[in-house]
């Protein structure tokens, strides 16, 4: 898929503050063969745009004040009640023929060389529906359906590095810098350079790798070489080939003997910096997870792990194990009402779009865990 690697890394960066939104976006257009890209509310009673390819700059005005409320895939798709996922033209039944009538097909997206669109919907952590909108150029014909597919992977990234943006943002407001602000979200983190050193490690990560790592050498800042395990130096060696222009990073696994499981993997994004040659990253954000302890977790520890808030999670885990809406607003002391409200933002935030997903998830969750409750 082409760029597909590149735009997720930009995705992530631009949410993790090591790059830009635009950048990221036009990124997301080549990868899945759009010449234009919106994120905006799915309601006409609701104006501002998220998120825009620098392509349309010009146009979002107009759109915002004359186009949107006129955007017959909106007044469509709205008058369907499609609550969320795919939808194209197709999906939404309007025609060529209905196309070439259409004042906002002809006068408004005819003019931008424009013609269909796909777009990726989904609930926003404030339970709003928003769209992730490709635009197709004109005479390209309908999005074939890999391009759907990526379309649809690429979005559930973006929905996530749109959650992570401000609670990113908070964390590194609040401590000073990215690597030590992930303390308080309770993540294990360390930044390592090109040539393999470590010039970031919070607490947390520490304390893992000094578990892990107990008697081969201090983890610390500096070259990690005098650790002495060829599973990680063989991960650090992918890494620094990675920021050099090399071949994504396969997570690994380093596991001791009645010690913790550590589990290794770079984020998909990295952090440029003004001595990075030619735009080269200049290092890489490590997480580091111990499986150990998270398998001695609760599914609805696991689940805030996942971005949920603690009423969320609580939610979540129930109507994950197969209790209804009413049942779960029982054991929790809450209105139904309440509950499906809740259940509407776990999906937006876990990217999922019906309980039989979240079933699974919590199936897995459980799996994980060494007692299975």
């Amino acid at each position: 898929m082409n760029g597909y690697d590149e735009a997720i890394e930009a995705i992530y960066a631009a949410a993790f503050g090591g790059g830009a939104w635009n950048v990221a976006i036009d990124r997301l257009c080549a990868a899945v063969g759009s010449n234009g890209l919106i994120v905006n509310p799915v309601r006409l009673d609701r104006p501002g745009m998220l998120l825009f390819s620098d392509n349309l700059a010009t146009t979002i005005s107009d759109y915002e004040r004359d186009w949107r409320h006129r955007d017959l895939r909106i007044r469509v798709g709205l008058g369907q009640g499609i609550a969320g996922g795919m939808v194209s033209e197709r999906t939404l039944g309007i025609s060529d023929e209905v196309r070439d009538r259409d004042p906002f097909y002809q006068e408004f997206l005819r003019p931008l060389d424009m013609e269909c669109f796909a777009a990726y919907l989904f609930h926003g952590v404030d339970g709003q529906m928003y769209s992730i909108s490709a635009q197709r150029e004109r005479g390209y014909g309908d999005f074939a359906e890999d391009e759907l597919a990526r379309i649809a992977g690429l979005g559930r990234h973006l929905v996530r590095a749109l959650d992570l943006a401000p609670r990113a943002a908070r964390a590194v407001a609040d401590a000073g810098s990215l690597v030590a602000g992930f303390e308080d979200l309770g993540h294990g983190l360390m930044a390592i350079d090109r040539r393999g050193r470590v010039e970031a490690l919070n607490p947390t990560a520490e304390r893992a790798m000094l578990r892990g790592f107990e008697g081969t050498g201090r983890a610390g800042h500096g070259w990690l070489r005098p650790l002495g395990d060829p599973v990680f130096e063989r991960f650090v060696a992918a890494v620094v080939a990675r920021l050099a222009g090399g071949p994504m990073v396969e997570p690994v696994m380093i596991e001791r003997h009645d010690g913790p499981r550590l589990l290794f993997q770079m984020l998909p994004m990295v952090a440029a910096t003004d001595g990075a040659a030619m735009g080269e990253p200049a290092s890489a954000v490590i997480s580091i997870y111990d499986l150990t302890a998270i398998r001695s977790a609760s599914v609805e520890d696991l689940l805030a792990r996942s971005g949920l808030t603690a009423g969320e999670a609580k939610v979540a885990a129930r109507i994950g194990s197969g209790l209804s809406p009413r049942d779960s607003a029982a054991a929790l002391g809450l209105t139904e009402s309440t509950v499906r409200s809740v259940l509407k933002t776990v999906f937006g935030k876990l990217g999922l779009r019906k309980q039989s997903e979240l079933a699974v998830l919590v199936s897995r969750l459980r799996a994980v865990r060494l007692d299975g409750e």
